[in-house]
Protein backbone atom coordinates (compact mmCIF):
# COMPACT_ATOMS: atom_id res chain seq x y z
CA UNK A 1 0.00 0.00 0.00
CA UNK A 2 1.11 3.41 -0.80
CA UNK A 3 0.55 6.50 0.73
CA UNK A 4 0.89 10.36 -0.52
CA UNK A 5 0.18 12.52 2.43
CA UNK A 6 -0.23 16.59 2.60
CA UNK A 7 2.16 16.35 5.46
CA UNK A 8 5.44 14.67 3.33
CA UNK A 9 6.74 18.39 2.37
CA UNK A 10 6.13 19.55 6.16
CA UNK A 11 8.84 15.89 6.53
CA UNK A 12 10.86 17.11 3.91
CA UNK A 13 11.24 21.23 5.40
CA UNK A 14 11.92 19.06 8.74
CA UNK A 15 14.92 17.10 7.46
CA UNK A 16 16.15 20.10 5.87
CA UNK A 17 16.01 22.57 8.55
CA UNK A 18 19.56 23.89 10.06
CA UNK A 19 17.93 23.91 13.60
CA UNK A 20 16.49 20.53 13.19
CA UNK A 21 15.15 18.75 16.48
CA UNK A 22 14.29 15.46 16.84
CA UNK A 23 10.50 14.71 15.91
CA UNK A 24 7.60 13.25 17.40
CA UNK A 25 4.38 11.82 15.54
CA UNK A 26 1.49 11.59 17.69
CA UNK A 27 -1.72 9.51 16.98
CA UNK A 28 -4.41 7.20 17.62
CA UNK A 29 -3.59 3.35 17.17
CA UNK A 30 -3.48 1.96 13.18
CA UNK A 31 -3.42 5.63 11.34
CA UNK A 32 -0.50 5.09 9.25
CA UNK A 33 2.16 6.76 11.60
CA UNK A 34 4.44 4.09 10.88
CA UNK A 35 4.28 3.74 7.20
CA UNK A 36 4.51 7.58 6.62
CA UNK A 37 7.99 7.87 8.40
CA UNK A 38 9.11 4.35 6.85
CA UNK A 39 7.99 5.80 3.42
CA UNK A 40 9.34 9.12 4.18
CA UNK A 41 13.08 7.21 5.09
CA UNK A 42 13.09 5.45 1.96
CA UNK A 43 12.30 8.46 -0.25
CA UNK A 44 14.76 11.26 1.79
CA UNK A 45 17.54 9.39 3.24
CA UNK A 46 20.17 6.87 1.81
CA UNK A 47 18.50 4.36 5.35
CA UNK A 48 16.15 4.07 8.06
CA UNK A 49 16.96 2.43 11.39
CA UNK A 50 13.90 1.37 12.55
CA UNK A 51 13.43 0.29 16.32
CA UNK A 52 10.51 -1.11 18.04
CA UNK A 53 9.88 -0.77 21.16
CA UNK A 54 6.63 -2.72 21.77
CA UNK A 55 7.81 -5.67 19.44
CA UNK A 56 11.42 -5.29 21.07
CA UNK A 57 11.39 -4.28 24.92
CA UNK A 58 14.62 -5.33 25.07
CA UNK A 59 15.54 -1.77 23.48
CA UNK A 60 14.97 -0.36 26.78
CA UNK A 61 18.06 -1.48 28.41
CA UNK A 62 20.34 1.24 26.34
CA UNK A 63 18.74 3.97 27.81
CA UNK A 64 18.41 2.85 31.48
CA UNK A 65 21.78 3.45 32.29
CA UNK A 66 23.04 6.39 29.92
CA UNK A 67 21.91 9.84 28.14
CA UNK A 68 25.19 9.58 26.38
CA UNK A 69 23.87 9.64 22.44
CA UNK A 70 26.94 8.16 21.00
CA UNK A 71 26.87 5.17 23.45
CA UNK A 72 23.29 4.92 22.62
CA UNK A 73 23.94 5.21 18.60
CA UNK A 74 26.66 2.38 18.98
CA UNK A 75 24.47 0.18 20.77
CA UNK A 76 21.58 0.85 18.12
CA UNK A 77 24.08 0.06 15.12
CA UNK A 78 24.99 -3.36 16.74
CA UNK A 79 20.97 -4.37 16.82
CA UNK A 80 20.64 -2.35 13.42
CA UNK A 81 22.92 -4.62 11.78
CA UNK A 82 25.36 -1.54 10.71
CA UNK A 83 26.63 1.54 11.43
CA UNK A 84 23.83 4.30 11.99
CA UNK A 85 25.49 7.62 9.89
CA UNK A 86 24.11 10.60 10.87
CA UNK A 87 23.56 12.75 8.00
CA UNK A 88 22.71 9.66 5.64
CA UNK A 89 20.14 7.82 8.44
CA UNK A 90 16.36 8.25 9.79
CA UNK A 91 16.06 6.82 13.00
CA UNK A 92 12.90 5.94 13.72
CA UNK A 93 11.91 5.09 17.18
CA UNK A 94 8.33 3.34 16.71
CA UNK A 95 5.80 2.61 19.91
CA UNK A 96 8.18 5.36 22.25
CA UNK A 97 5.54 5.43 24.43
CA UNK A 98 6.69 1.83 25.69
CA UNK A 99 10.04 3.35 26.66
CA UNK A 100 9.58 6.99 28.92
CA UNK A 101 13.51 6.87 29.14
CA UNK A 102 14.07 7.08 24.99
CA UNK A 103 10.90 9.87 25.04
CA UNK A 104 13.41 11.56 27.79
CA UNK A 105 16.26 10.94 25.79
CA UNK A 106 15.59 13.06 22.61
CA UNK A 107 16.25 16.11 25.02
CA UNK A 108 19.92 14.80 24.73
CA UNK A 109 19.64 14.29 21.49
CA UNK A 110 18.59 17.49 20.43
CA UNK A 111 21.01 18.94 22.49
CA UNK A 112 24.40 16.75 21.91
CA UNK A 113 23.98 15.06 18.49
CA UNK A 114 21.40 17.19 16.69
CA UNK A 115 23.08 15.78 13.49
CA UNK A 116 21.35 12.77 13.81
CA UNK A 117 17.64 12.81 12.20
CA UNK A 118 15.33 11.03 14.82
CA UNK A 119 11.82 10.51 14.25
CA UNK A 120 9.39 9.02 16.54
CA UNK A 121 5.89 7.58 16.65
CA UNK A 122 3.65 6.95 19.45
CA UNK A 123 -0.09 5.93 20.53
CA UNK A 124 -1.68 7.01 23.54
CA UNK A 125 1.24 9.86 24.34
CA UNK A 126 -1.02 11.64 26.23
CA UNK A 127 -2.07 9.33 28.46
CA UNK A 128 1.01 8.10 28.64
CA UNK A 129 2.42 11.14 29.55
CA UNK A 130 0.35 11.68 33.01
CA UNK A 131 2.56 8.83 33.94
CA UNK A 132 5.90 9.23 35.73
CA UNK A 133 7.52 10.48 32.27
CA UNK A 134 9.55 13.37 31.48
CA UNK A 135 8.77 15.15 28.30
CA UNK A 136 11.35 16.71 26.83
CA UNK A 137 9.61 20.27 26.37
CA UNK A 138 11.55 22.60 23.51
CA UNK A 139 13.34 19.51 22.61
CA UNK A 140 10.97 18.40 19.99
CA UNK A 141 9.20 19.12 16.93
CA UNK A 142 5.65 17.08 17.67
CA UNK A 143 3.13 16.56 14.60
CA UNK A 144 -0.30 15.57 16.18
CA UNK A 145 -2.31 13.76 13.29
CA UNK A 146 -5.70 12.20 13.40
CA UNK A 147 -7.32 10.16 10.67
CA UNK A 148 -10.90 10.36 9.78
CA UNK A 149 -12.86 7.86 7.87
CA UNK A 150 -15.89 8.87 6.54
CA UNK A 151 -17.46 5.83 6.16
CA UNK A 152 -19.90 6.66 3.06
CA UNK A 153 -17.36 7.87 0.86
CA UNK A 154 -14.21 7.21 -0.73
CA UNK A 155 -11.88 8.01 -0.59
CA UNK A 156 -10.79 7.99 3.00
CA UNK A 157 -9.87 11.52 3.90
CA UNK A 158 -6.47 12.87 6.35
CA UNK A 159 -7.16 15.65 8.32
CA UNK A 160 -4.10 16.82 9.81
CA UNK A 161 -5.04 18.60 12.84
CA UNK A 162 -2.19 19.98 14.04
CA UNK A 163 1.63 21.26 13.83
CA UNK A 164 3.67 22.56 16.53
CA UNK A 165 7.32 23.74 17.64
CA UNK A 166 6.78 22.70 21.42
CA UNK A 167 9.83 25.17 21.52
CA UNK A 168 7.52 28.41 20.62
CA UNK A 169 4.01 26.91 22.61
CA UNK A 170 2.98 30.76 22.66
CA UNK A 171 2.72 31.08 19.05
CA UNK A 172 0.34 28.29 18.59
CA UNK A 173 -2.68 29.81 16.66
CA UNK A 174 -6.12 27.48 15.67
CA UNK A 175 -4.67 24.11 14.17
CA UNK A 176 -4.96 24.45 10.56
CA UNK A 177 -7.01 21.32 9.21
CA UNK A 178 -5.33 19.89 5.56
CA UNK A 179 -7.42 17.32 4.43
CA UNK A 180 -6.23 14.72 1.78
CA UNK A 181 -7.68 11.52 0.41
CA UNK A 182 -5.66 8.82 0.55
CA UNK A 183 -3.92 7.09 -2.39
CA UNK A 184 -5.17 3.31 -2.14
Amino acid sequence: MQFKRDILPELIKWKNSKDRKPLLLKGARQVGKTSLLKEFGKDAFKEVAYFNFEENPGLKQFFENTKDVKRIINNLSLVHGSSIQAQDTLIIFDEIQECNLALNTLKYFCENAPEYAIASAGSLLGITLGKEASFPVGKVDCFDNVIIVDKFTEPVTLVIVDFISVNEPDTINEPDIVKSPLIR
